[in-house]
């Protein structure tokens, strides 16, 4: 027994040692498993994220945990795929405002082009009043060099051009709120007669607060001066038509006269008087017709003061209402018509021209409409005179205010001449049109 107890105890001792060296062997292999499952994924996360910081948003971890560490690498996974979405959205969002911003750049270009190359004058100004365009044809016509002017105020301009010139426009930007419509302006400068038909607008953003103004304008100092020679052109015209008229009698009457003188004619005596007597008249004739183109070209100039234009309207149609008891004429005068400044005298001729016509166009009975009503926006008196006569031919509208042309017999052709220049004048314009159903319309505008 003894004997045995040496070997027994060395076979625990052998078998302890066995299974301690299982278990440790077993602990490890599970620590080892374990670490194995919580590095791994960690390492393939970490290599990941180094792919995904090289621009690489393809990458994906392939995981089976349901742990933390499986919700950290899903998470992951979840994040490098917005990344890329994102990523493709903002590229379609570059590429698309690339796109627009060539576009931009393209038009931009295109207008400066057409800015540059067109006839009129084009200057904008921002909203502190520096210039930001001033193009080629603004250059000619103000003869001011663009690099002189370029992001300076627009009182600079102002400057370089007549003190008069300058008060004017000043004047009409404040009359017209910031805004002119279509209005000329004529001043002498470097020793040259310039005519600008000047526009300006007031420029908003979509939130509607003021960005700027932008000025248009054309010289129309060559077209006038085209106009001018065209127009003396068709008066020389009528002026000789007129004058051939009563040339005619005369000559027939000294022809017949002399011819009767070499015949020794019984009735002599009572043909002299005939003659002598036509020639007397037609004489006459053109001596008025004279004396009318005389008065034409020497019109006084305007004495403009402050005066109630429905007052002097009332007061011409007063006249025409008593002599014509067989026309009705109607007034429809606005209430709060602002006075404005104009040559009284001159005025009431324009009126009592037009309702003249309008009674010869209507010839019996017949209606004549005076109405007047204020543009706010434009700052404009205007005056409507409309008849139910016979109307003017479409071919003749473009002709009726030149001198010396007229359809009318016993006419001088000077009435709608005299109107168009009274009002020109004024600073207003005068236009004609067809009253529906028949007559004549004339609208008259005229600046407050």
């Amino acid at each position: 027994m003894v004997s045995l107890k040496g070997p027994i105890k060395n076979s625990y001792i052998l078998s302890f040692l066995i299974i301690t060296l299982l278990i440790i062997f077993s602990a490890i292999w599970f620590g080892y498993y374990l670490a194995k499952n919580i590095t791994t994924p960690i390492q393939s996360l970490a290599e990941a994220t180094q792919a995904v910081a090289e621009g690489n948003l393809d990458v994906k971890v392939e995981t089976s945990a349901r742990d933390e560490i499986g919700v950290l690498i899903n998470s992951f996974n979840r994040m490098t795929g917005d990344l890329k979405q994102s990523k493709s959205e903002l590229e379609d969002a570059y590429s698309s405002l690339r796109d627009s911003s060539i576009e931009i750049e393209q038009r931009r270009a295109y207008m400066e082009t057409v800015l540059e190359n067109i006839a009129t004058g084009v200057i904008s100004i921002d909203k502190n009043g520096d210039i930001t365009t001033f193009n080629r044809a603004a250059e000619k016509v103000l003869d001011i060099r663009k690099e002189d002017i370029k992001g300076k105020g627009f009182q600079e301009i102002l400057s370089r051009i007549p003190p008069d010139a300058a008060k004017d426009i000043i004047r009409r930007i404040r009359g017209g709120g910031g805004t002119i419509k279509d209005e000329e302006i004529q001043f002498n400068m470097n020793n040259r007669s310039i005519t600008l038909r000047l526009k300006m607008t007031t420029l908003y953003d979509a939130d509607g607060n003021f960005s700027g103004n932008v000025v248009v304008f054309d010289d129309l100092s060559e077209l006038i001066k085209a106009q001018r020679i065209a127009a003396w052109q068709e008066v020389a015209k009528g002026l000789a038509h007129e004058i051939k008229n009563p040339l005619t009698p005369i000559q027939l009457c000294t022809e017949r006269l002399r011819k009767k003188h070499y015949e020794r004619a019984e009735n002599y005596d009572k043909i002299f008087d005939d003659c002598t007597g036509t020639i007397i008249n037609e004489v006459n004739a053109l001596k008025m017709m004279l004396n009318e183109f005389s008065g034409f070209a020497r019109m006084p100039v305007a004495k403009p003061s402050i005066n109630d234009l429905n007052s002097i309207i009332k007061e011409v149609v007063l006249l025409y209402r008593n002599a014509h008891k067989d026309i009705g004429f109607t007034e429809t005068l606005f209430d709060g018509l602002p006075e404005i400044n104009i040559d009284r005298e001159q005025i009431k001729r324009v009126f009592i021209n037009l309702l003249k016509n309008a009674v010869e166009a209507i010839n019996g009975n017949g209606q004549v409409i005076i109405t007047t009503e204020y543009d706010s926006k434009n700052k404009n008196v205007i005056v409507e005179l409309t008849d139910n006569g016979t109307g003017v031919p479409p071919e003749d509208k473009d002709k009726i205010f030149i001198p010396y042309f007229s359809r009318k017999k016993s006419g001088t052709g000077l009435g709608l001449a005299i109107v168009n220049r009274i009002v020109s004048d004024h600073n207003g314009r005068i236009m004609v049109s067809d009253n529906v159903p028949t007559g004549t319309k004339f609208v008259i505008e005229l600046p407050v």
